[in-house]
Formats: structure tokens, C-alpha cells, sequence
């Protein structure tokens, strides 16, 4: 995790860049590591965004052969789609 805010991210430009932000973390994702509740509250920080964790999920899909059901992610989809109607 330490190495993805490695390099400071220039928050207002990527806010700029779109209408809205959601993050969506498994509290058991082997990759952001150690806490990727932390790692979450990052980018809702920088981001401005909302955030739902899940209890379980990994790394949502990370390998090919992890193929995982996440309605959450449509949930925030359609929550994004319907806040631009």
C-alpha cells in the first residue's frame, strides 16, 4: 500500500476529473496491505468519495481464475449513473 501513495497524487485534478468518486475495499484484500481499511480512508480522503467495505472479497478479481460476484460494485455504479441523470 505504501508504494501506491508513493509519489503524492494531485488530488484536485483527478476530482476534476469526473463527476463523483466510490471506493470499494475488501477488509481481507491480501494487496493492500497492512490495513486496507487505510488504504480506503486514503482515497476518500483525496477523493472526496464514498467508500463501502466488505468483510470479504480479496482483491476483487485479481487473478484470472478469481472470478467473484461483487453487487456492491453495481450498487455504486448505478448509484454514480443515477446521480448524472
Amino acid at each position: 500500500m505504501e508504494e501506491f501513495f508513493a509519489e503524492p497524487f494531485d488530488w484536485a485534478r483527478i476530482r476534476a476529473a469526473a463527476d463523483g468518486f466510490r471506493v470499494l475495499q475488501a477488509l481481507d484484500d491480501v494487496v493492500n496491505q497492512p490495513d486496507p481499511a487505510t488504504h480506503a480512508r486514503d482515497l476518500v480522503a483525496g477523493l472526496g468519495a464514498t467508500a463501502v467495505l466488505t468483510a470479504a472479497g480479496a482483491h476483487f478479481g485479481a487473478t484470472p481464475d478469481d472470478h467473484v460476484e461483487v453487487p456492491e460494485a453495481m450498487r455504486l455504479v448505478r448509484e454514480l449513473l443515477a446521480a448524472r441523470a
